[in-house]
This record gives C-alpha cells, sequence and structure tokens, in this order.
C-alpha cells in the first residue's frame, strides 16, 4: 500500500480502508493432517492503523521523511498487529478441540466369542503456546490461498503391549472360553460366548491398567438372555377392586414379584468369566422382591370411594359378539388408573386370539370416552383397535 506524497490524515484514511479489508480474511492452518480458519475477531487479532502510520513517519531505519506534511516514497513498513492474548489462546484451543486427534490406546475388544487386540497409533495436539507467534505472522502476511502449518506435540497411547498382554492372558482368553451358567428360584440360565462378548469390553483405569466392563443393563435386554430370565421375572400384582353396589371395595390382594437387576446381573456374571469348567462357571444370580403399587394396605389412600359413573351398550346378539365382548369386559373390570399414568385397552386385553378367549367374527371398532372429574384429574378413555 503505496502512502507516499499523502498527508497523516490521508495516509490513515487509506490504510485504514485497506487494513480492514485485509483483516477480515480468515487465515487457513493446518495442524497435522487437518486444515480450519480462525476468525481474526475471535482471536484478539486486529490491525492497528494509527501505531501504523507513526511507525511510517518515524522510522530511522526505514528511508521515510516528513517534509511539509507529506510522506515520501521509500522502503516498506510492516503494520502493527495488536494481539489479545487471552483470546488468541482460547481460540487456538477450541481449534485444537476440533483438529487434534487423540492417541488411540492398545485394547481388546470381544467379537463373535472371540478376543480382538486393537493395535494402538500416536495421537498430535496442537502446542497452543507455539501456535500464538505463527498466528500473529499467517494474519499479518497471510492470503486467501495461504496455508500455514502449526506446530503440534506427539501424544502416546497409556496402554502398553505388556498390559494388553496381560489382560488378555489373565481375562480376555478365560472369559470367551465357554458360556456361563446362572440359577435362581430353581431355574438356569445360560448365556453364550457370544452375546457375552456382544456386551462386554476392557478399558483402561487412570493407572493404565485395562479392566474388565459388563454392560449389564444390555445383557439384561439381549434376546437371548430376556427369554430365559421370562421364566425367573414375576410381575408384582396389585390389588384388584371391584364394586360392591356403589361403594369400591378390594376383591382380591396384591401379589409381589420377582426380578433381576441389571447390577445383580453383572455381579453375577462376572466373577465367573475367569473360571474354567463348567462346574466353576456356574453362580446363582440374585432376585430383587418387588411390591405391587395397590395392595389392601394402601387402596384407602387412593381415594376411590364411589362410583362416579355407568353407561351401558346395547348391541345384537350373536354368540361370537357375546363371547368377545365378554371376555373383553372380564378383563378389563377391575383396571385402575393411578396418577400420571396411561392405561392402554389393548395391553390389558391382550391380543385377540383363541388362546386368550376370544373367536372369530365380524370386526366392530369403538372409541370410547369415559367422564373427566375437574376436581380429580382422571380421565379415562377407552379404546379397541381390530387385530
Amino acid at each position: 500500500m503505496d502512502i507516499g506524497g499523502l498527508s497523516r490524515a490521508e495516509a490513515t484514511l487509506k490504510l485504514d480502508k485497506h487494513l480492514s479489508a485485509a483483516g477480515s480474511r480468515k487465515p487457513t492452518v493446518r495442524v497435522a493432517d487437518h486444515s480450519g480458519e480462525v476468525d481474526p475477531r475471535q482471536a484478539g487479532l486486529a490491525f492497528d492503523v494509527r501505531q501504523t502510520v507513526d511507525r511510517a513517519a518515524g522510522s530511522r531505519t526505514d528511508p521515510f521523511a516528513v517534509i511539509g506534511g507529506l510522506f515520501r516514497s521509500g522502503g516498506d513498513t510492516e503494520p502493527t498487529v495488536r494481539v489479545d492474548e487471552g483470546k488468541a489462546r482460547t481460540a487456538l484451543e477450541k481449534l485444537g478441540e476440533s483438529l487434534n486427534e487423540k492417541a488411540r490406546d492398545r485394547a481388546v475388544t470381544f467379537g463373535n466369542g472371540q478376543v480382538n487386540d486393537v493395535a494402538p497409533h500416536n495421537g498430535y495436539a496442537l502446542d497452543v503456546d507455539a501456535a500464538a507467534d505463527t498466528l500473529r505472522t499467517a494474519f499479518l502476511s497471510g492470503t486467501a490461498d495461504s496455508v500455514t502449518v502449526l506446530r503440534t506435540r506427539e501424544t502416546k497411547p497409556k496402554i502398553t503391549a505388556a498390559e494388553t498382554r496381560r489382560a488378555v492372558r489373565e481375562f480376555a482368553q478365560p472369559a470367551m472360553s465357554a458360556p456361563v451358567t446362572l440359577t435362581a428360584g430353581g431355574k438356569r440360565l445360560t448365556i453364550s460366548r457370544v452375546v457375552l462378548g456382544e456386551h462386554l469390553k476392557m478399558q483402561p483405569d487412570d493407572s493404565g491398567k485395562l479392566i474388565p466392563n459388563l454392560d449389564g443393563k444390555g445383557l439384561l435386554a439381549a434376546p437371548a438372555v430376556a427369554r430365559r430370565l421370562a421364566d425367573i421375572i414375576v410381575n408384582a400384582q396389585g390389588a384388584r377392586l371391584r364394586l360392591d353396589g356403589d361403594k369400591v371395595v378390594v376383591d382380591t390382594d396384591g401379589k409381589p414379584g420377582q426380578e433381576v437387576t441389571a447390577k445383580a446381573l453383572s455381579t453375577a456374571v462376572l466373577p465367573l468369566l475367569t473360571k474354567s469348567g463348567a462346574a466353576a462357571r456356574t453362580g446363582e444370580v440374585a432376585t430383587t422382591k418387588t411390591q405391587p403399587k395397590v395392595t389392601r394396605e394402601n387402596a384407602a389412600r387412593l381415594g376411590l370411594r364411589e362410583k362416579m359413573s355407568s353407561f351401558t351398550v346395547n348391541f345384537e346378539p350373536a354368540a361370537y359378539r357375546t363371547k368377545n365382548i365378554g371376555r373383553a369386559a372380564q378383563l378389563i373390570n377391575g383396571s385402575l388408573v393411578l396418577p400420571n399414568e396411561t392405561w392402554s385397552l389393548n395391553q390389558t386385553v391382550g391380543e385377540r386370539t383363541e388362546a386368550n378367549g376370544f373367536v372369530d367374527g365380524i370386526i366392530i371398532f369403538t372409541l370410547v370416552r369415559g367422564p373427566f372429574d375437574h376436581r380429580r384429574g382422571c380421565q379415562v378413555r377407552l379404546a379397541a383397535s381390530p387385530r
């Protein structure tokens, strides 16, 4: 930018226009194999026009002279760059988060019942301290198509090859050597190596040691496990209520249930994985007793004291119709909708099959809206859909 022959005010105006445009360009930088852009404003980088003009006017090393208030033509003067160190560091740290590549630790994984050793590789991270001066240079001299390489430091994996060999020898290979068998309530549940491997992994701890981690929730939900647990898990049954005239009374008391939690499953399985032999790989899984929400003792506290409403639907008699409507009413009768719960006719009645007490017949679709009590805030909607 030639400012020869201009007054200080004219030179300031010309430089301000030129440097404002140049200062809005986003320098392209490269961190190892990845590239990114830096917003000068967010990085606290800006040209100082007035100080640049002062340098051009007062520098003794540059062949400039101010005669009659005018700049003479002469050598080059580098523009002055202001750097907000705090903003620059914040911008570089944010850039590093997006461009850094983490070192990958050597790992042990399990797939299809087999042990797999995952090879490590080094990573790199942006050297924020060294990059600050480089970023200033990129801002000062960079052009639209230039790329500035920022210095990085290499990061090493934490897990050593010796630790991986130990983990494979002491845990991984024994874990995949055979299935495990659990017992609960006199019933047995065998979990195959493949299913175990799908929910098992080894992770590094803070000391650089590989430790096993079993996803109890995932294992509990695995179809092969869930099907076998169906014979062990018993859902709690709430007390059933009925009308005695217009009064609500308890018909049958609630029954407790039994469940297996994810924590209990993990606690039972993990110690068996390092054992050898079918007998040693068999253990008991703890079950937890579950209580029904509604019991004879707490039913009175629900505030259900009397019948709110009733209605009658007349229909033409037919064997299939009487059978199906009667069976549905039998299953629905005594249903209880607690506060903030959703009641489903489909879940209550179940599939309309012969095994569930229904017979073939003409499809009927109905939507019935029940009463709404503004004081209690309970509304029941019954919906029947054809099978």
